[in-house]
């Protein structure tokens, strides 16, 4: 993984890294399933269109939802 791209986009590598036991291996993993996984653009697509709660799972949604 290219840790001076990451660092570009604003990506504070070391303390994430640091969030993550020191384990670089399992951090980048983690980054990797971000990519793969669409819930994260669907988040982002709902806060645009402010419709924040509809992009989280039913049981997740605070009862004083809109």
């Amino acid at each position: 993984m290219d840790k001076e791209k990451l660092k570009a986009y604003g990506v504070d590598y070391e303390n994430a890294v640091k969030r993550f036991a020191g384990n670089e291996a399992l951090y980048e993993r983690f980054l990797k399933k971000l990519t793969e996984d669409d819930h994260l653009a669907i988040g982002e697509q709902a806060m645009k269109e402010a419709r924040l709660f509809s992009s989280f799972p039913e049981p997740f949604i605070p009862s004083s939802s809109p």
